[in-house]
């Protein structure tokens, strides 16, 4: 029997020998340490003896961690993909601005005719003469009021149309979520073979992990401590939970507002003939009692003022949380000096 302290020994004394290159596609021999000696070394796996992960802890695997951008893949020793995980989320959250339309100055909708001459006209018989919605001072002539019915007139103020936000209904929060470190970890297609030791088993290679590459164990959670030999404890998460957005965008009342208006009653249906007009503004309603003798049939408005003003925006702001979820914590060797 051939009895060599390492199969990387062994191989290089059979090449000596004149042996062919090892064929490892057969089956594995009986060895005494597959790790260390066997009948037939190049029948036998390469590596060494290595203690076994601790119960409930999985590996040994080769954990690459850094940006993403960087991530190197597997090396061919170890060249299953079995964990992608991130470290260190950065979340960063902004709501568009907000902004308001115009206010508007609106007309009065109309007058209302009293068959009082005591101003305000609400002591006697009450007749609307209602302009159509949405007018804008033009000749119109909605009916016709009889002279006899009517002995004075109200006409109520003008408004401002409140501002309506741009931003429309809430949003979601614009930004960036993302993380600073990328983990991978591989892990060797090869099963794990035991070594005479049962508290060994046989890694592939007695090699230092590649560049960039730790040699670890995994478990799922966050585990508080790291089992003995292997003391870098480093904790990655496979996602994201909740969310960002935004509060609703809202405008205050108009503000610095001048509306106002001179309203025409006619006894025509042309606005030709008038039997009353009087100024009203924002904070000015009117009651006229000075009636010209004639039927009213028809209504103008002449705008004097068209200053509505500006509105405050106010909202908009973000509000929500996002984070990491579903983490497992990796523990590594430290690096040989």
């Amino acid at each position: 029997m051939i009895r060599l302290p390492s199969s990387r020994s062994a191989t290089a004394l059979l090449l000596l020998l004149g042996h062919a290159a090892c064929d490892r596609t057969l089956p594995f021999y009986e060895c005494d340490d597959p790790c260390v000696e066997c009948d037939e070394p190049c029948k036998c796996p390469e590596g060494e003896c290595v203690p076994v992960p601790p119960i409930g802890w999985d590996g040994p695997v080769l954990l690459w961690v850094g940006p993403g951008a960087e991530a190197q893949p597997c090396p061919d020793r170890a060249i299953n993909i079995v964990y992608e995980g991130h470290a260190d989320l950065r979340a960063t959250a902004s709501c568009p601005p907000c902004e308001c339309g115009p206010p508007a100055c609106e007309l009065p909708g109309g007058v209302v005719a009293s068959s009082s001459d005591a101003c305000p006209g609400d002591s006697g018989v009450l007749t609307p003469f209602d302009a159509p919605a949405g007018w804008d001072g033009g000749c119109v002539s909605p009916g016709t009021i009889l002279d006899s019915a009517y002995a004075s007139v109200t006409i109520s103020s003008t408004t401002v149309r409140s501002c309506e936000p741009m931003a429309g209904p809430p949003v979601p929060a614009q930004g960036t979520i993302e993380w600073e470190v990328f983990a991978r970890a591989c892990k060797s297609a090869d099963p794990l073979v035991a070594c005479n030791d049962p508290s060994k088993y046989c890694a592939p290679t007695s090699e230092p992990p590649p560049p960039g590459f730790s040699q670890c164990v995994a478990k799922g959670g966050e585990q508080p401590q790291c089992p003995v030999g292997y003391p870098d404890r480093r904790v990655f998460f496979a996602g994201v939970s909740g969310e960002l957005g935004c509060t609703d965008c809202l405008c205050g009342p108009p503000e610095g507002s001048d509306c106002s208006v001179r309203v025409t009653g006619y006894s025509d249906a042309v606005c030709t003939n008038e039997v009353f007009k009087e100024d009203v503004s924002l904070e000015l309603s009117a009651c006229v009692d000075t009636i010209v003798p004639g039927d009213l049939v028809s209504l103008s408005a002449t705008v004097l003022s068209d200053s509505p003003g500006v509105c405050v925006p106010f909202g908009g702001q973000s509000f929500g949380q996002v984070a990491p979820i579903e983490p497992s914590t990796f523990c590594c060797q430290l690096p040989v000096d």
